[in-house]
C-alpha cells in the first residue's frame, strides 16, 4: 500500500513570453480577445490537464473517487481544491543595458575575434554581464557569484569569459585545442540539453577548432563520422570525448563523479591534466544540506584530479533565486562549496533598467473600451499619466509578485469596479511607453505592464477520508457505488467537516488500486484510532520517498575495476 496519492510534483510554473501575449494575437476587429481568453483558457484547462495526468498515474481502482478527484483538482485554477494556485503576477521589466551597446565595452577586455562573434550570436549586454566579464576576464584568477531573476543572461555571465580564454588561447580560434577548460555543471539532463543550441550557434564560426561535448546518461558510446563531421564543433559521442577532450564539458553530478573514478574515462583527465580554467555551477541554490557537502568535497576531488588548486580556478555559481541584501554571506557560501579564496570571490547582482520619467499623473478611470481601438503607443500615452498603475509598475520593477486576488484589487483602483482584470493585464501589456530609452524601445522593452503568470502546483502527500459511509460531503454515488466511505480530504485532519466523524488516511495498493482506511486499535481494543506508525508489513508497507538522481546512467554496465586515486601522467 503506498500512503501517496502521487509522485511529487515539482512546482509548475505556466509563464507568458517575455514580450506581451498580444503580441502574438491581434484578431481583425478586437486586438485583446485572443489574450483574453488565452487566460482563460490557461485557468481552465491546465488544472484538468493535471487533474487527469494526477489520476491516471495513480490508477485507482473506485469510479467514484476518481471522479471526484478529477472534479476537485481540475476545479480552475485557485479553487479550493484544484491541482494549480491562483495566478501569480511578477513584472518583466527590461534589464539594464549597457550605455552603447557593443561599443561601450571596455577597450581590451574582450578579443577582438570574440567580440566579432558575440555581435553576430548575442545580443547587446547588460551591465551586471559586463560586471562578471571584468571579474573573470582578468589575469588573476577571480570567482564569482550571479544573482540575477529570469531572463537576464546569467548564462552570458560566464560563457562569455569562457569563449574568450578559448580563443585567446587559440591564436584567435585558428589553433585546435584539446583538454578540459571549463566544466559546466547543471542538475538536470534538460538544462544540459537547453544548452546545446546556444552553445553551437557559438562555436560554430570556429569550424572545429573551438568545441564542447554535452556528457550525460544518454551519451552515445559512438556515432557515425559523417555525423560527426557535420558538427565538428560537437563532441557527440564518449569514444571521441575520451580519445580527444573537448575545451567545454557540459554534464550533472553523477557524470562527473563517473568520470573521476572509472577507468574508461581515465584518458580525459589525463589529457586535461593543468588545462581547467573555469568550473561553473548552475542552479546554484539547490546545493544545501548534504547535497552542498556533497558538492563541496567533489569539488575539491575535481580540483585534485585535474592537476589544479581551488585557488587556481575561477568559479561561477548562478541563481535567480539565492542571495539577500548581504554580499559577504554569498561570498562565504561560494567559498565553503568551491573551495576558492574567499577575497578572490565576487558577487553581481541583476539591475532592472528604470522607468522612464513621468508625466503628469492624475487618478482618472481607464477606460478600455476607448484603449481597445488604439495603436500601442496612443494606448501607453494613457496608461503612464494613471497614478495607480504608476506605483503598481514600480513595485513590479523593484520585483514584487502580487497574486490574481491582489492583481484585481489593483485593477479596480486603475479601470473601477467593473473593470475585467484579465483585460486591463493585456491592455496595458500590449500599450507602449512612448517616453521609454530608445535602446530599450527598440529591444522590445517598451511595454507598459511587461509581465509573467505563474501557477504553482498543488503537492499532494496523501489523501484522507471520513468514516461515516453516510457523510453528507462523500463523493456522489455512480452506478458502481464503490466508494465505501465519507467525504475525502487533501490534507490531514481529525474530524470530518461535513458530520464531525473520525477522518483516516486512506492508503492504496500500486498494484491494483484498491484501498483501505489506516487504522489502528486503542491499547484497551475499545475504539479506533489514526494509524501513528510502526513496522510495514509486506505490500501493505508505505511506500518511501527515494533519492533522485538526476541524469544517472546503469552503473552496472561492463567496465575496469574503480580507483579513488587521481589520474596523472
Amino acid at each position: 500500500m503506498s500512503g501517496r496519492l502521487a509522485p511529487r510534483p515539482s512546482a509548475l510554473r505556466e509563464r507568458s513570453r517575455r514580450r506581451p501575449w498580444t503580441r502574438d494575437y491581434r484578431p481583425r476587429h478586437h486586438p485583446t480577445n485572443g489574450p483574453v481568453m488565452e487566460i482563460e483558457r490557461l485557468l481552465a484547462r491546465l488544472p484538468r490537464d493535471a487533474a487527469d495526468a494526477i489520476v491516471g498515474m495513480a490508477r485507482l481502482r473506485s469510479v467514484d473517487l476518481n471522479r471526484h478527484l478529477r472534479e476537485g483538482l481540475g476545479a480552475r485554477a485557485g479553487q479550493p481544491n484544484s491541482a494549480l494556485s491562483e495566478p501569480f503576477v511578477e513584472g518583466a521589466y527590461p534589464w539594464l543595458p549597457l550605455e552603447g551597446g557593443w561599443g561601450g565595452l571596455p577597450a581590451g577586455l574582450l578579443h577582438p575575434r570574440t567580440l566579432e562573434v558575440l555581435r553576430e550570436v548575442a545580443y547587446p549586454p547588460y551591465t551586471h554581464q559586463v560586471d562578471a566579464w571584468k571579474q573573470l576576464c582578468g589575469e588573476r584568477a577571480a570567482s564569482v557569484i550571479v544573482s540575477s531573476g529570469t531572463g537576464s543572461g546569467k548564462t552570458e555571465c560566464f560563457l562569455t569569459p569562457i569563449l574568450d580564454g578559448l580563443v585567446r588561447s587559440s591564436d584567435s580560434g585558428a589553433k585546435p585545442l584539446e583538454g578540459v577548460r571549463a566544466l559546466m555543471l547543471y542538475p538536470l539532463n534538460a538544462l544540459i540539453a537547453s544548452q546545446e543550441e546556444r552553445l553551437s550557434k557559438w562555436f560554430a564560426p570556429f569550424g572545429g577548432a573551438l568545441r564542447y561535448c554535452l556528457y550525460n546518461g544518454d551519451t552515445p558510446e559512438s556515432v557515425r563520422s559523417t555525423a560527426a563531421r557535420g558538427e565538428p564543433w560537437k563532441v557527440a559521442d564518449r569514444t571521441t570525448l575520451r580519445r580527444s577532450p573537448p575545451p567545454v564539458l557540459v554534464t550533472n553530478v553523477t557524470m562527473l563523479e563517473y568520470m573521476l573514478i572509472r577507468q574508461k574515462d581515465a584518458p580525459i583527465l589525463r589529457a586535461s591534466q593543468g588545462t581547467l580554467d573555469f568550473v561553473v555551477l548552475d542552479e546554484a541554490h539547490s546545493y544545501v544540506g548534504a547535497q552542498a557537502a556533497e558538492i563541496a568535497l567533489l569539488l575539491r576531488r575535481v580540483a585534485l584530479a585535474f592537476g589544479r588548486k581551488p585557488e587556481e580556478l575561477r568559479y561561477v555559481a548562478t541563481s535567480a533565486t539565492i542571495g539577500g541584501p548581504d554580499a559577504a554571506e554569498l561570498r562565504s557560501f561560494l567559498r565553503d562549496l568551491s573551495g576558492a579564496p574567499e577575497q578572490n570571490i565576487h558577487v553581481v547582482r541583476g539591475v532592472r533598467a528604470s522607468l522612464p520619467a513621468s508625466p503628469a499623473l492624475n487618478s482618472n478611470l481607464i477606460e478600455l473600451d476607448e484603449i481597445a481601438g488604439m495603436e500601442p503607443l496612443q494606448a501607453g500615452e494613457i496608461f503612464a499619466k494613471s497614478a495607480p498603475l504608476r506605483v503598481l509598475r514600480e513595485q513590479f520593477r523593484a520585483g514584487a509578485i502580487v497574486g490574481w486576488s491582489g492583481w484585481s484589487a489593483q485593477a479596480r483602483q486603475i479601470g473601477g469596479a467593473d473593470v475585467d482584470p484579465r483585460r486591463l493585464l493585456v491592455e496595458a501589456s500590449r500599450a507602449k511607453d512612448p517616453h521609454s530609452d530608445p535602446a530599450l524601445a527598440s529591444a522590445g522593452g517598451d511595454s507598459i505592464l511587461p509581465v509573467r503568470l505563474h501557477l504553482f502546483h498543488r503537492t499532494l502527500s496523501g489523501l484522507w477520508a471520513c468514516v461515516n459511509p453516510t457523510c453528507p460531503g462523500r463523493p456522489a454515488a455512480s452506478e458502481a457505488a464503490d466508494w465505501h466511505f465519507g467525504a475525502v480530504f487533501l490534507e490531514s485532519r481529525e474530524h470530518c467537516s461535513h458530520c464531525g466523524s473520525l477522518v483516516l488516511e486512506w492508503a492504496y495498493c500500486i498494484q491494483c488500486g484498491d484501498g483501505a482506511l489506516k487504522a489502528e486499535e486503542t491499547a484497551d481494543g475499545s475504539h479506533l484510532v489514526a494509524w501513528t506508525g510502526g513496522t510495514g508489513d509486506g505490500e501493505f508497507e508505505q511506500t518511501l520517498d527515494r533519492d533522485e538522481t538526476f541524469g544517472a546512467e546503469d552503473d552496472t554496465q561492463d567496465d575496469a575495476p574503480l580507483t579513488t586515486s587521481p589520474v596523472v601522467n
